[in-house]
């Protein structure tokens, strides 16, 4: 994929815990991104059920080596798992994705492009719409916002949900 305009130099983490019934779509929107990013990480978090062989067989259906999947010990939780994500990746840009959710096809160019437009910048995220297989998917691109946030207000909530989250080594 080096070399190829259509691949942006950013890692996805997505941390995995017996997800065998979701990850799939999560991926597929991944691989239908305008600009794919150069690796997928997929840190199985020592799942019990037959999420390790789907992930290998999930790996198959996708590029050599686009798909990278690691698998912990033990049960660490989603913050263990995306940081030992993030310990092996390659990319000077990382993005997390949790392993139940998809992303619009321009999610990463958007994020992408403006982090490279704002140099200064070292973390965005956005906001992200949660609806149910019952509800009609929601077109909520509302354009993108730039605002600061105090320090005050980031020790006192997470303001950005995980999986909008881009940010540079």
């Amino acid at each position: 994929m080096e070399g190829n305009n259509d691949v942006v130099p950013v890692s996805v983490v997505i941390p995995c815990f017996q997800c065998s019934e979701t990850i799939a779509r999560a991926i597929e929107s991944i691989a239908q991104q305008i600009k794919k990013p150069a690796e997928v990480i997929l840190v199985d978090d020592a799942s019990e059920d037959n999420t390790p062989e789907f992930l290998k067989n999930l790996a198959i259906l996708h590029p050599t080596l686009w798909i990278k999947i690691i698998t912990l010990p033990s049960n660490g939780g989603p913050g263990v798992a995306r940081n030992e994500g993030l310990k092996q990746s390659k990319q000077p840009d990382v993005a997390f994705l949790d392993d139940d959710d998809d992303l619009k096809p321009q999610k990463l160019t958007i994020q992408y492009e403006w982090m490279q437009n704002h140099p200064e910048v070292v973390l965005t995220g956005h906001p992200s719409v949660r609806y149910t297989a019952k509800e009609e998917a929601k077109i909520f691109s509302k354009g993108f916002r730039e605002r600061a946030v105090l320090p005050s207000r980031r020790i006192r909530s997470n303001v950005v949900s995980p999986r909008s989250i881009m940010f540079r080594r």
